[in-house]
C-alpha cells in the first residue's frame, strides 16, 4: 500500500422512501495499523417524503493518501424521520470497495 499507493474507491447506491422522510449516512475511514485514521470521507443527506425515491450513486476516491494505510471502516446507515419499529429508513445497496493500481511505467 505504501509503495504502489493504489486509488480507493468506495460506492454505493441509496435511495429515500416514498413514505417517509429519511437520513442516508455513509463514512469512510483509511485506519493505520493501530487503527487509527489517517483520512475520512463523510456524506450525510436527509431526504423528504416522496423525493429523492430514484436510486443516486455516491462515489469517493482517496489519492496521494498518507503512508501507513492498513485497514479500511466502511460504515453506512440511515433512518426514518418518524422512528417506526423495524428496518425503515433509507435504501441503500450495491455497496463496493475498489483498489486501482496507477498504469507502470
Amino acid at each position: 500500500m505504501d509503495e504502489l499507493k493504489p486509488c480507493i474507491t468506495v460506492s454505493e447506491w441509496y435511495a429515500g422512501r416514498f413514505d417517509c422522510s429519511c437520513v442516508y449516512e455513509m463514512q469512510i475511514k483509511l485506519l493505520n495499523s493501530q487503527r487509527s485514521p489517517l483520512e475520512e470521507f463523510q456524506q450525510q443527506e436527509s431526504m423528504h417524503a416522496g423525493e429523492n425515491t430514484e436510486w443516486r450513486k455516491i462515489s469517493n476516491t482517496f489519492k496521494n493518501y498518507k503512508n501507513g494505510v492498513r485497514y479500511l471502516l466502511f460504515c453506512h446507515g440511515g433512518v426514518d424521520s418518524q422512528f417506526w419499529a423495524g428496518h425503515y429508513g433509507s435504501k441503500m445497496t450495491g455497496a463496493r470497495v475498489e483498489l486501482s493500481l496507477p498504469p507502470r511505467s
